[in-house]
């Protein structure tokens, strides 16, 4: 190229770029500039603090429970449940019975604890 051509396309890059790597150099170099400047030290009296972890709310399931029932339990829409059970291999129905070992499986993943339902 000939120095005419930079003075053609000098209004769209800045002062001291020749073409777009420069530019992006030089962008480049003002970020990592605005970057230091704006980092502050940490304070020497940081405390720690240690969360404690969430308690998972309970849900108590019979030993026996159709799709739908766990469905209604776990305040879950039916296609993300039987979406969970094919995610585990499990292909079901709506009406069809799971034991309680697959629907507390179900159900911690939906962010609950499962308990057995005392039968009275």
């Amino acid at each position: 190229m000939e120095p005419d051509d930079y003075m053609k396309r000098g209004f769209l890059l800045p002062e001291g770029c020749k073409d777009l790597t420069d530019v992006c150099w030089k962008v480049k170099a003002q970020g990592t500039a605005k970057h230091q400047s704006t980092k502050q030290p940490a304070p020497s009296s940081a405390k720690i603090v240690k969360l404690k972890p969430q308690k998972k709310p309970v849900v108590h399931l019979p030993l026996r429970i159709t799709v739908r029932g766990l469905a209604v339990a776990l305040g879950a829409t039916l296609p993300a449940i039987i979406r969970l059970l094919k995610q585990m291999k499990m292909f079901t129905s709506v009406d069809q019975i799971i034991p309680f070992y697959t629907a507390a499986k179900v159900a911690t993943k939906c962010g609950f604890q499962a308990r057995k339902k005392l039968s009275r």
